[in-house]
């Protein structure tokens, strides 16, 4: 899973203030240094993920779980998962992305109990799920 978008801006101004800033002689280096983590401390609250790569791997949840929900009404996703956030904010997607990612976990715990007929094709659903994730992510 990737990071979010304030871990990133965490990890970028720590960098600048625990490893780049204490190593700039240069005054003015440093004080631009600083102008930068400022404007990285500003942007932070203003900027949210873009919503059409959260839309595209929730699509891709939503039909994994549905194929499992056939094979195994059992591991049907709850009501509560069945509808879209409103407005579909980054923050939103996003939560509801690992909403569903807890769900499929929930199904991958449940695998070893699972008849073995059942196992199998939820299985094989998984595995789809998962390489179609990792090329999403690389790309």
């Amino acid at each position: 899973m990737n990071n979010t978008l304030d871990r990133l801006f965490a990890g970028l101004i720590s960098s600048l203030h625990g490893e780049i800033i204490p190593r700039l002689d240069d005054e003015f280096a440093r004080g631009q240094a600083y102008a930068a983590m400022d404007l990285l401390n500003n942007l932070r609250p203003r900027i949210d993920w873009a919503v059409a790569p959260l839309a595209e791997q929730i699509g891709a949840q939503l039909v994994a779980a549905q194929r499992i929900a056939l094979l195994a009404p059992d591991q049907a996703l709850p009501d509560a998962l069945k509808a879209q956030p409103q407005p579909a904010t980054g923050e939103a997607l996003r939560n509801y992305r690992d909403a569903l990612d807890e769900h499929l976990c929930r199904v991958i715990d449940w695998l070893p109990q699972a008849p073995s007929q059942q196992r199998d094709a939820v299985q094989a659903v998984l595995n789809q799920y998962m390489k179609e994730q990792v090329r999403r992510e690389v790309s």
